[in-house]
């Protein structure tokens, strides 16, 4: 249900049974609903790999490494559903930087282990993200695309894309869910990468994912740096040649 409020410019979230969002057209409430949970093999990578890095924070880090992820989180805010600043824990920065990284070692989609980073970046702002993509070309069960940045990335880094749904050439607006799909490695400084996929690839790919020409393709895409530090996500609805 749309709706104006005179107290409310913006409003996100759930209260109660109600849950607060906003588009193009205004604000909006729908009833709650409670997601479902596959306990599929990608979220227990990812839930693994987060039960790790808090053991890891707690248990394996020094005072010093734990008091420099603090500067660093500190100094680098991120944002949050509704645009404001949120400066993250110490511990919370370790675990958004290391994600990526354990879950791309553990994906299948590379043989190198980019591992994970227990020095906190000493660079403090969150490294060149995706500015633009070209149009993602399918070539038999190829999918390719290349991704441009606003900076040069260094070294030892790596690109990652995420993928949703395929959606009809109409839609303009998607949501989620995303999963991992690709990688594009930085094998020197350079300020774009080439992105290219076997579509169906159960390895990289759910079948329930794969696009046709004419359709638009949600895309996720982060830069992470040699140091850990993650970029702001790329998003966009692309249109498959």
């Amino acid at each position: 249900m749309k709706f104006k409020s005179a107290l409310l410019t913006q409003a996100s979230g759930s209260i109660g049974g109600m849950t607060f969002g906003h588009n193009r057209g205004g604000m909006y409430t729908r009833a709650r609903s409670i997601p479902t949970n596959p306990n599929s093999s990608r979220q227990q990578i990812v839930r693994a790999a987060m039960t790790g890095l808090v053991q890891a924070f707690n248990q394996v880090l020094s005072e010093a490494q734990r008091a420099a992820w603090k500067l660093y989180a500190d100094n680098t805010p991120t944002t949050d559903t509704l645009g404001d600043p949120l400066v993250l824990t110490a511990q919370q920065a370790y675990i958004a930087s290391n994600v990526p990284r354990m879950q791309l070692e553990n994906s299948g989609l590379t043989d190198n282990g980019n591992g994970r980073v227990d020095d906190a970046p000493t660079v403090f702002n969150h490294g060149v993200a995706v500015d633009v993509i070209t149009t993602p070309t399918l070539s038999g069960t190829n999918l390719s695309f290349t991704a441009e940045f606003g900076g040069a990335v260094t070294q030892g880094g790596f690109c990652q894309l995420y993928v949703g749904k395929p959606q009809s050439a109409s839609r303009n607006y998607y949501k989620g869910p995303y999963q991992l799909a690709g990688i594009g490695e930085f094998s020197q400084t350079d300020t774009e990468v080439e992105i290219s996929l076997t579509i169906g690839d159960a390895t990289s790919y759910a079948s329930s994912y794969v696009p046709t020409a004419g359709q638009k393709l949600p895309v996720r895409l982060i830069n992470v740096g040699d140091d850990g530090r993650t970029s702001t996500a790329y998003e966009e609805l692309a249109l498959v040649a």
